[in-house]
């Protein structure tokens, strides 16, 4: 499965979703995703969004690159 396969079977794709968690494993070339993603639909009336916790992990990894968290935005934010 793509990430964009696994993006259209969320109801707001990784939009809004929170990075909690990351580990790379070079000799297996293995990356390990915790993501708090937002379970809420757009459709309809309003209401409080709701997140839940999904892993994702890739396979194949040639290499990666993140930014480190603004830990300024995290402080601020409601943070799930």
């Amino acid at each position: 499965m793509t990430f964009d396969e696994l993006d259209r079977t969320l109801p707001n794709g990784f939009h809004d979703a929170f990075l909690r968690k990351i580990e790379m494993d070079y000799v297996s070339r293995t990356l390990r995703l915790e993501v708090a993603v937002c379970t809420t639909g757009t459709e309809g009336p309003p209401r409080d969004e709701t997140y839940r916790t999904a892993r994702v992990t890739v396979r194949d990894v040639a290499y990666l690159v993140i930014e480190p968290p603004d830990f300024e935005v995290r402080q601020n934010s409601e943070y799930p």
